[in-house]
């Protein structure tokens, strides 16, 4: 079946032959695709909304296939040891950090993918116990899409400009973190000249604050 780019860059996070949890999956492609391309022998839909639920029961329907569907909330309803690796997709930053909060250390692997606040998300990963292991960056529907890989384990503290762009696409010079790092100036550019029309006077400070923000990104990115 098609996937959209950013459900595409997930799924190849997952680690082959794995049993997969899509948490929140309501239309259950992502669970789907897991199955008929190999990478997963079982997978897990769980979702919040038993009519989300349903949706993804529907899809299955008729297909002789390896797959569960568990309503309830994060991963709750999933047993112990059932599964090698969790998905949390298209959810906020607030909520993937309150279902890993749940300690399931279990669940060797986790793939997130947050709709906003990476740079937080990143942060609370390094300071309660995960260890980011891998990361892509995907541009769909005019807008970035940031999957983290991360299993449990200890890494360091980072640099604000690491947290902003990701280290992991650092390292492996990602083809689309010059577009990111211009997107991050633009905005960066825009709040300082509000701050300036909105305080003239005492704003200064605030904005080159805002525009020094800018170097750092541009520095984090090996050229």
């Amino acid at each position: 079946m098609r996937l959209s780019k950013r459900l595409e860059a997930i799924l190849n996070k997952v680690p082959m032959d794995s049993r997969m949890a899509d948490i929140g999956t309501d239309h259950g492609r992502l669970m789907l695709a897991a199955l008929v391309t190999g990478r997963c022998r079982k997978v897990y839909g769980v979702d919040i909304s038993e009519p989300s639920l349903n949706k993804a029961r529907a899809l299955f329907s008729g297909r002789e296939l390896n797959a569960e569907f568990l309503l309830g909330s994060g991963v709750d309803p999933l047993a112990l040891h059932s599964v090698d690796a969790a998905v949390l997709a298209g959810m906020g930053s607030q909520t993937i950090r309150s279902i890993l909060a749940s300690n399931r250390q279990d669940i060797p692997c986790w793939i997130l993918q947050p709709m906003s606040q990476a740079p937080l998300l990143r942060e609370f990963l390094v300071k309660q116990g995960f260890r980011i292991d891998s990361e892509d960056l995907v541009w769909e529907n005019r807008r970035f899409y940031s999957i983290i890989q991360c299993s449990w384990g200890e890494d360091r503290e980072r640099s604000w400009a690491e947290y902003q762009l990701g280290w992991k696409l650092i390292e492996t010079r990602h083809p689309l973190l010059p577009e990111l790092v211009a997107w991050r100036e633009k905005y960066l550019r825009r709040a300082a000249g509000e701050v300036l029309r909105s305080d003239p006077g005492d704003g200064e400070g605030r904005a080159a604050e805002l525009m020094a923000r800018i170097k750092q990104l541009k520095e984090a990115v090996p050229t």
